[in-house]
């Protein structure tokens, strides 16, 4: 799937079918690290019952946008915007009220933005 801005990402859902919309968890990687890095804690998120969404920030993985630093990471904050934007665009399937940020390093400021 392709967020707005056009970070690449990956949903990892539980195998079993949801009484209604799932929680979920966006999963933000370290400065030169891309979504990959973080599909082990989201299969063990899906296994658990959680949605996970992992995603390449720009000018990581396989996003074609190039790094902008701002020496505040507005710029990557933007990216875990538009990922939140697409989890309530599902409100069907995930549930906005229930998102938790996990960020590793870089992408953990990121988060906080």
């Amino acid at each position: 799937m392709i967020l707005d801005g056009g970070a690449p990402g990956v949903l990892y859902l539980p195998r079993a079918a949801a009484d209604g919309p799932r929680p979920v968890a966006l999963l933000v990687h370290d400065f030169g690290g891309n979504a990959g890095q973080m599909g082990f804690l989201g299969r063990q998120l899906a296994r658990a019952g959680f949605a996970a969404l992992a995603f390449d920030l720009q000018g990581h993985g396989r996003n074609p946008a190039r790094f902008a630093h701002d020496g505040a990471n507005r710029a990557l904050a933007r990216d875990v915007e538009a990922a939140l934007d697409w989890v309530i665009s599902r409100s069907g399937e995930l549930d906005p009220a229930r998102v938790a940020l996990v960020g590793h390093g870089t992408g953990a400021l990121a988060a906080l933005q």
